[in-house]
């Protein structure tokens, strides 16, 4: 990693007491000399979840592949709770990473094995590796997967015990790569709700990649929206899901909620709260409705 300190304008910026993660004019170029990402700042802070939103190909997956140290920036500082990344740096096993195809994630005879893995390999003995997975997996729904082979499970089980290997590890973290794509509805909302628990109930902050707009309305705290490399604006859901000009150039959409919003409250007095979630969508319009009726 370069101590180089300015390049194109960007500076390093003061690291929080409370970020977990901290990333600085971070530039990544592959071996082929392909350039990923230009440039990019990013934080995560205690008990929030994080969209990356962006299209394919924007640069989401390089991005956070850099966030447990299995790539390396090419320039830049790359802090993760609180340690410097470098060539040296392993992999961050306090950042789990569920990539977007569990296939590559799962490779054991049994999701067993497969979830006592990691355990066994940070030093646990069998029993308690044993003991860990399977804490893991209930802590999920997932007990009922313990003996079953990977390669017959469902692409929304496979999802389950990827996440069940990574949370046998105790992170801090958790970064998952498109989490609900290629998932029927049961099983895509069955991830969002576990998503929530971790940060609301286990206090993991979680990020997210995604180019599914109503997944990071439901689920973020907080956006980040990236484009050939770059992020190019950041924000409240409500601060980005509204900004037209920004998802226009990161060939995004706007959530549902939002589009149905905006197109009511051309013919309709609608309460100016810019909602971006559908629950609170239909709060204002039964709020309208009830106006109108009385």
């Amino acid at each position: 990693m370069s101590d180089e300190k300015s390049f194109s304008g960007c500076e390093y910026r003061p690291l929080e007491d409370d970020e977990l993660v901290h990333v600085d004019c971070l530039k990544h170029v592959y071996p082929d000399g392909t350039s990923s990402l230009h440039n990019v700042c990013f934080s995560l802070y205690k008990r929030e979840i994080v969209a990356i939103c962006g299209a394919n190909g924007a640069g989401k997956s390089t991005l956070i592949e850099h966030l447990n140290g299995l790539l390396k920036p090419s320039i830049g500082r790359l802090v993760v709770l609180q340690q410097e990344i470098t060539a040296k740096t392993g992999v961050i096993t306090a950042v789990g990473l569920v990539f977007q195809d569990a296939d590559s994630q799962l490779f054991a005879p049994t999701v067993l094995d497969d979830v006592m893995f990691g355990p066994l390999n940070k030093g646990l003995d069998v029993e308690e590796a044993r003991s860990v997975a399977l804490s893991a997996l209930e802590s999920i729904g997932a007990v009922h997967l313990v003996q079953r082979i990977p390669y017959y499970l469902s692409k929304g089980e496979k999802r389950l015990a990827a996440i069940a290997g990574v949370l046998a590890m105790g992170p801090e973290v958790l970064v998952a790569d498109e989490p609900t794509s290629d998932l029927d509805p049961v099983h895509a909302r069955q991830i969002e709700s576990l998503l929530l628990d971790l940060k609301n109930k286990n206090g993991i902050s979680v990020v997210i990649t995604t180019h599914d707009m109503d997944l990071a309305a439901r689920l973020a705290d907080r956006i980040y929206v990236i484009a050939a490399g770059h992020i190019i604006a950041t924000g409240s859901p409500s601060d980005i899901f509204y900004n037209k000009t920004v998802l226009k150039e990161a060939g995004l959409e706007q959530p549902a909620a939002v589009r149905i919003y905006e197109s009511l409250s051309k013919s309709y007095a609608l309460a100016h709260t810019k909602p971006t979630k559908e629950r609170d969508l239909m709060e204002i319009l039964t709020e309208a409705l009830g106006r109108a009726q009385s």
